[in-house]
């Protein structure tokens, strides 16, 4: 039996690409992304761009409030950006699950991605 997911020990320098928000598959080549710095988030809802703050520790992460750009996205695509930011705003546990994807999930929803390969690695 594989290993339940566990804390991350840290998410600098990580970028990921979303499989799943909230259950639902995005819309292929539109889906959300997510990059962490040492204490800042920023990344793609499939529309549009955002940007915080965040800090993680030992499985529970939590995020400043999140600024976005505002371009109108259509159906499907505004669909998912609404589950994701939801989602994205009420996080409180972070996990890497036996397959090395990030796992963010919080009263609001669950997040599932794909590590995204940094340049170079």
């Amino acid at each position: 039996m594989s290993p339940g997911p566990s804390a991350p020990a840290s998410l600098a320098g990580t970028s990921w690409r979303a499989f799943s928000v909230d259950g639902a598959a995005p819309v292929a080549g539109r889906e959300p992304t997510i990059a962490f710095t040492e204490n800042r988030i920023s990344g793609t809802t499939g529309c549009n761009q955002y940007f915080g703050g965040y800090t993680c520790d030992d499985g529970t992460i939590g995020f400043s409030p999140i600024g976005m750009t505002m371009m109108a996205c259509d159906d499907a695509v505004g669909d998912v950006e609404s589950a994701f930011t939801k989602a994205l705003g009420g996080a409180t546990a972070a996990a890497i699950d036996s397959e090395g994807r990030l796992v963010l999930s919080g009263p609001d929803g669950r997040l599932l991605f794909d590590p995204v390969p940094t340049p170079g690695s």
